[in-house]
């Protein structure tokens, strides 16, 4: 066992390394490795299918639609892999500023190290804020206050002493002590509880659960009709190849980048927010935090810089011996003095320093004497003590302390007038008769007292509040500031910074008399909530969230852990606790507030651009699927080719989704459902079908009766070398419908974006407004470019698409007009479309 006064020495933490004895296994990870991120993007369902099918097309001869589809693969795997670890290897270079540290006693010297270097038998200081990464025992200090609510589910505080056990997973509240680890890593009590609250796991957005289901029916439906068309090609004795071929298609129907594109634009995004001073640590809450209506805040560290200057001091009451120093009082000037001195010898003294404290250092420099007892400051109790010269000070709120003085207390008209000015007001006084701060149980208790002064403190306003405040209000977003200081002060401040002069406040006394109705009624209408415990935090933000809004939960101490836990959304303070900044789902960086208005912005654009990703995907596989099966029934051959169906998705989908995801527009919209998902997508498929089907039928029919009269020189006609398989009537006859039909689906596909982004009235729907930014009509003209490209090049018989006449492709343009006539009259009389098309801006909900 290793001294309390010296810890492990360098060789002891060697050999306990040697040993595995290292706390390493413990330790979360803000992303995944590069090895699950490989793993992820290669070994999936869909890719595994493919891939078995493509080396089946090899095997058999058809090198060439084996090449195109493993290529396919490689390609979206080697994209998705590469733009994921290049964003999580800027997000691990920013992940290192908020890594919490370890207070450790090696060689007789403190020494701060990752959670991950403690070691078996490690001598750990505790204080408060700090998260205890390994278990172990108390064995030196102390006592100390520990919040073991993500361990229990007890929000209660603990008192720990000497000999008592500390768990991984808990947080200390008030004290200093030193612990001895007893176990370390996977060995801990509550490893999975500490993993929890680093953020590990989090629950599925709405997109995702939708995107979740959809994948589900199109695989679904992709086994079926891979199935049927496979005993279709049985019984009517096609080749092994053609049988393969088709599966290798039907396959196709499983948007296989789906997933891979909303991982990588998340990923992007929190790249992107780190400019902003803000780190990720859990990728979907960028989707989470764009529903957000309603942040609920501490004024400390938003509203103010968390910095406090002393704006005034004024004795009251008689001083009647309550300290040697005070005693020295005889008027007025010496009395003010004498206290002064008191205050200064107070804050110095303290071994909890805090922000309160520091300011009376800076005004008042005092000695420093030695203590007798001391209770740090708990947001539960409102009030800190100490004792020295035998004699007990307590600094706290007016109100927390009045019930311990004697009736009469004088100095209301002065704690009201600096109230209304936005000053934290606290109360000095002195205990009578004892220096005990505990009762015979441990328990902070305060002795009687006797009032020697009001302090007042100035909180200093954040440069950016008044802007980002106004700002969030403007988006439809509410702010709630839930603070421990007077409903007044917090009030007078909020103000200054934008909110509304008859704003509403609340007490947190005041909420303790309201039963659960009424509470939430309160959590509601009220803007400003002061003087509230840390339990009632979690509870106003539960009765937010039980009442229809989507919160956010901004905190930064220890206390903050259960509601930034309960809210949808948990952002911590880059300066805060390792607890706040372990159970959050965001981290402000050099604690900027004015982050969270871009975070909510990049969350509304994400969703944005994955709404509309998400209908141009479900649109092509609903279109694969039913033309598909259509083709088969009316005349048994199958209209794609391993070629098409990659140029259909490359053209279609993989590099249109990369234009939306990055020029979408932010919108305070809902995410699409299932339903308002049908009601774009079942129009779009389903005159692909009838226009998509007749093109194919009629080229089919026209080609195989035109085709008599060749004699099977059919080389010339497809412009490629054609194989055994491939060189008859009805074969060629198919190549040249299933390019037509390519052709034509690419084309309606592009159209498709206009419709969605619609940058002339042409294209919009009842109520629908024109996309100011034109780059995606950009993006459709170059796309057309391309497939001119690849149909007038080598690409196109590499491909083994057909060469079209020139009277062929003048009947596509007529077919591509006269569908998108029929899809606008379509869109046109369906009415609501696509929901946010008509919303207002006083749809979004917002709190009252």
């Amino acid at each position: 066992m290793a001294d309390a006064r010296t810890g492990l020495t360098e060789a002891d933490v060697r050999e306990r390394t040697a040993a595995g004895s290292t706390n390493a296994a413990a330790t979360a990870h803000t992303t995944r490795s590069i090895k699950d991120i490989l793993v992820a993007n290669t070994l999936n369902s869909v890719n595994i299918v493919l891939l078995v099918l493509g080396t089946a097309l090899v095997a058999m001869g058809r090198t060439r639609d084996g090449v195109i589809n493993l290529s396919f693969i490689i390609a979206i795997v080697a994209i998705g892999s590469f733009q994921e670890i290049r964003a999580k290897r800027r997000l691990d270079r920013i992940a290192i500023l908020s890594t919490p540290t370890v207070t450790v006693r090696r060689d007789g010297r403190d020494v701060h190290i990752s959670p991950a270097g403690v070691v078996l038998d490690d001598i750990v200081v505790v204080g408060p804020g700090e998260q205890i990464v390994a278990d172990g025992m108390l064995i030196e200090g102390g006592p100390v206050t520990m919040n073991e609510s993500l361990l229990t589910g007890e929000s209660e505080p603990v008192a720990k002493r000497i000999g008592d056990e500390l768990h991984s997973g808990t947080f200390c509240i008030s004290g200093t002590a030193s612990a001895l680890t007893t176990r370390v890593g996977n060995d801990s009590l509550a490893t999975s509880l500490t993993a929890a609250a680093q953020g590990s796991t989090a629950a599925k957005t709405p997109l995702q659960r939708l995107v979740d289901d959809v994948l589900r029916v199109l695989i679904t439906a992709a086994a079926f009709f891979g199935l049927l068309f496979v005993a279709q090609g049985i019984v009517s004795e096609t080749s092994a190849v053609r049988v393969v071929e088709t599966a290798t298609v039907t396959a196709a129907i499983v948007p296989v980048g789906l997933f891979l594109i909303f991982v990588v634009t998340y990923s992007m995004s929190a790249a992107r927010l780190t400019r902003h001073d803000l780190l990720v640590q859990q990728l979907n809450a960028l989707e989470s935090i764009s529903h957000v209506d309603v942040v609920c805040s501490d004024k400390t560290g938003t509203l103010t810089a968390n910095r406090l200057q002393l704006a005034a001091m004024e004795p009251v009451g008689e001083q009647t011996g309550s300290g040697q120093a005070a005693g020295q009082a005889a008027d007025d000037g010496r009395s003010r003095e004498a206290v002064a001195e008191v205050l200064g010898t107070f804050a110095n003294s303290v071994t909890s320093a805090n922000a309160t404290t520091g300011a009376l250092r800076a005004a008042f420099p005092g000695r420093i004497e030695a203590l007798a007892d001391e209770v740090p400051f708990e947001s539960a109790n409102r009030w800190s003590a100490a004792s020295f010269g035998g004699a007990s000070y307590v600094l706290g709120a007016p109100e927390a302390l009045e019930p311990h003085m004697p009736a009469g207390f004088e100095g209301r008209d002065t704690i009201d007038q600096w109230t209304a000015a936005g000053h934290r007001v606290l109360l000095f006084a002195a205990g009578h008769g004892t220096d005990a701060l505990h009762d015979h149980e441990g328990r902070p208790a305060l002795p009687p007292l006797e009032p020697l002064a009001l302090v007042g403190f100035a909180d200093e306003l954040r440069d950016d509040a008044r802007e980002t405040v106004s700002g969030l209000l403007d988006d439809g977003v509410a702010l709630k500031i839930i603070s421990g200081d007077s409903p007044d002060t917090v009030a007078a401040l909020a103000r200054q910074v934008g909110l509304p002069e008859d704003l509403a406040v609340v007490s947190g006394p005041e909420l303790d008399e309201l039963d659960e109705s009424e509470f939430a009624a309160a959590a509601r209408r009220a803007d400003v909530f002061g003087r509230i415990a840390p339990h009632q935090k979690e509870r106003l933000v539960t009765a937010l969230r039980d009442g229809g809004s989507y919160v956010a939960m901004i905190g930064d101490g220890v206390n903050d852990t259960l509601a930034l836990t309960a809210a949808d959304v948990g952002i911590a303070m880059e300066s805060g606790s390792s607890a706040a900044r372990g159970t959050a789902d965001l981290v402000l960086l050099n604690d900027s507030f004015a982050a969270v208005r871009p975070a909510i912005t990049e969350g509304r654009r994400i969703v944005s651009g994955m709404r509309d990703i998400l209908r141009l995907t479900v649109a092509r596989s609903a279109t694969l699927g039913m033309v598909a099966v259509a083709m088969m029934i009316v005349n048994q051959v199958f209209p794609f080719s391993a070629g098409a169906q990659t140029v259909y998705g490359l053209i279609t989908i993989t590099i249109p989704a990369v234009g939306l995801a990055l020029w979408a527009r932010p919108e305070r919209a809902r995410t699409v459902d299932a339903a308002e998902l049908t009601r774009f997508v079942m129009p779009v498929a389903l005159v692909n079908l009838f226009y998509g089907g007749s093109v194919f039928v009629a080229t089919y029919y026209i080609t195989r009766h035109g085709l008599q009269l060749f004699d099977g020189r059919f080389d010339s006609i497809v412009g490629f070398a054609l194989g055994a398989d491939q060189a008859s009537a009805p074969e060629v006859a198919a190549i040249l419908g299933r390019t037509a039909l390519v052709v034509f689906l690419i084309l309606t596909g592009l159209l498709t974006i206009l419709f969605l982004q619609p940058p002339i009235r042409f294209f919009t729907a009842p109520g629908q407004p024109l996309h100011a930014d034109w780059r995606p009509a950009a993006l459709v003209v170059g796309s057309v470019a391309l497939l001119v490209a690849i149909m007038t090049t080598g690409l196109r018989s590499w491909l083994q698409l057909a060469q079209i006449p020139g009277w062929g492709y003048t009947a596509l343009v007529a077919a591509v007009v006269a569908w998108t006539l029929t899809l606008r009259a379509v869109l046109r009389r369906t009415v609501p479309l696509i929901s946010h098309w008509r919303r207002t801006p006083h749809d979004h909900p917002t709190p009252t």
